[in-house]
């Protein structure tokens, strides 16, 4: 009896130690949690922990060039093709067509739909420059016709103004009065443009002339430190006159842009008058005529011509072009060309 008993007590235990052991194994695998279940499915090399980093995702490249930049650059081609100044792009090659597409009627392609916001019949701009006239757009339609309207000039840069100039202008003898402003719709202008009736060192005009402060400036340093030193050397004389002057005139250059006299940034001189009453002109002595007098003018004029480039931005003259057979042209525009 007493063996029984015994015995009851110990399966009861074992009973009671097999339960325990099953608690502690929930337990732990409540506190082992997916990193206990993920080390379980794992390799035993490839265990998560939890100081594992986490892979970044990787960063998209930069563009080589913005948005604006490529817009802009569309723009300037369009300007340059719609002026012919350069060839429209060629289409990209078109892959060929699938075989079932081949036996299609090359005439469905003629009765695609046109987007809305294309003319039927779309304009060529074309700008032509004559040298009889002004320039002219001349409008030529798909269809042949044509129709010719006043140049629109394209936007440029214009000249700056500086406000102390004026005040270097009287330092130097400069005689000049200040004109109305105002700007045309064609795109010439003028804006604290003076009307200058001598440029300093003696040297007077006829007619007076519109230009900027700037080229004022110009012709004064050139006449002051070139002009009059050469002519003492190869005259023995002095300048005392400008004549066949132009200043201000609103004329367009080839490409429909604004010509620097029609912003009055440029002066057309013609003939130079001497103290003692002879002229040079650039007609009649840029080259030598054989003469003592055309010997001597001719190399004035080099002189002169090169020393221009020191004071002005660009110096043209009869080697430039026939249009400058009998002047000189100077202006303070934003490129930089002597000839």
């Amino acid at each position: 009896m007493m063996n029984r008993a015994v015995r009851g007590i110990a399966l009861s235990g074992l009973f009671a130690a097999f339960a325990l052991s099953g608690v502690g194994q929930q337990a732990a695998a409540q506190e082992t949690g997916l990193e206990g279940v993920l080390t379980d499915i794992l390799e035993p090399d490839e265990t998560v922990t939890s100081e594992t980093p986490l892979p970044s995702p990787t960063l998209r490249p930069e563009p080589e060039k913005s948005y604006d930049q490529l817009q802009a650059e569309v723009v300037l081609q369009d300007q340059l093709i719609a002026l012919a100044l350069r060839d429209r792009p060629t289409a990209p090659s078109r892959e060929e067509p699938a075989e079932e597409s081949a036996e299609v009627d090359a005439t469905e392609e003629t009765d695609l739909p046109v987007p809305n916001d294309r003319p039927t019949t779309p304009p060529v701009h074309v700008i032509l420059s004559g040298a009889e006239g002004p320039e002219k757009l001349v409008t030529v339609n798909t269809d042949g016709s044509r129709s010719t309207s006043a140049a629109r000039p394209l936007k440029q840069p214009i000249p700056t103004v500086d406000p102390t100039c004026p005040s270097r202008l009287r330092a130097l003898g400069v005689a000049f009065s200040s004109i109305p402003n105002f700007r045309k719709e064609s795109g010439c202008q003028n804006v604290e443009v003076l009307s200058v009736t001598n440029f300093g060192s003696g040297v007077s005009l006829n007619p007076n002339v519109h230009v900027t402060c700037e080229v004022a400036e110009g012709m004064a340093l050139w006449m002051r430190n070139s002009v009059q030193a050469e002519t003492i050397r190869y005259f023995g004389q002095r300048i005392v006159k400008l004549s066949n002057t132009h200043g201000y005139s609103c004329r367009l250059r080839s490409g429909g842009k604004v010509s620097e006299h029609g912003f009055a940034n440029a002066i057309d001189i013609g003939t130079f008058h001497l103290s003692d009453g002879k002229t040079v002109s650039v007609l009649d002595h840029w080259r030598t005529d054989g003469t003592a007098f055309g010997e001597n003018a001719a190399r004035w004029f080099s002189r002169v011509n090169d020393s221009a480039c020191d004071y002005f931005q660009l110096v043209l003259n009869p080697r430039s072009n026939k249009a400058h057979e009998n002047h000189f042209h100077l202006d303070q525009g934003p490129w930089k060309s002597c000839d």
